[in-house]
């Protein structure tokens, strides 16, 4: 597979200083597929260069029928919201190198714990097409254990009937 190293910025004049470069390896991917509720093996990616501050969240998964998605998203400290968030995805269909997203659009669901409970992803593969609609639903605990400031839970997801196992991460650098 091609590079798989997905990089993202914190508005859109690209400030570099408070770039994120994050490198996901494709067989980690894969692994997740097969992941328990309790999942406690390596994240999906292998790399994360950051120089900046703010929370970072990160989603890889694997589908039934091969196909790879991983996003991030980064959001500065001083964000309002959602909106001043920037989030990239890179999608490889079964038997296809990895192509970057056009647009990737991320939305969450709060449960009465605070954790995220669902997910809900539009991912356009260019500016005019119809979205590729992924849903996702926490399926076990969230954990901390890779870093004190984030934590991480397994997702089940859906893309276009297609079942698929993920990671949804979140970490925060201050």
């Amino acid at each position: 597979m091609a590079d798989w190293t997905l990089e993202l910025a914190l508005s859109p004049v690209e400030v570099r200083d408070q770039a994120v470069r994050i490198k996901w390896d494709p067989q980690r991917l894969r692994r997740l597929a097969d992941a328990e509720p309790e999942y406690g093996g390596p994240p999906p990616w292998t790399d994360i260069s950051w120089g900046g501050t703010g929370l970072l969240r990160t989603i890889g998964a694997a589908f039934e029928d091969g196909t790879l998605l991983v996003v991030a998203g980064l959001r500065s400290d001083g964000a309002s919201g959602h909106d001043e968030e920037a989030v990239r995805g890179l999608l490889a269909r079964t038997g296809e190198e990895a192509a970057n997203l056009a647009e990737v659009l991320l939305s969450t669901e709060y449960g009465p714990d605070g954790a995220v409970r669902r997910l809900g992803l539009e991912l356009y593969e260019d500016a005019e097409a119809a979205p590729i609609r992924v849903a996702g639903d926490r399926e076990g605990p969230v954990t901390e254990e890779f870093s004190a400031d984030g934590n991480r839970m397994l997702m089940a997801f859906r893309m276009a009937g297609i079942q698929g196992t993920g990671l949804y991460e979140l970490v925060r650098q201050v």
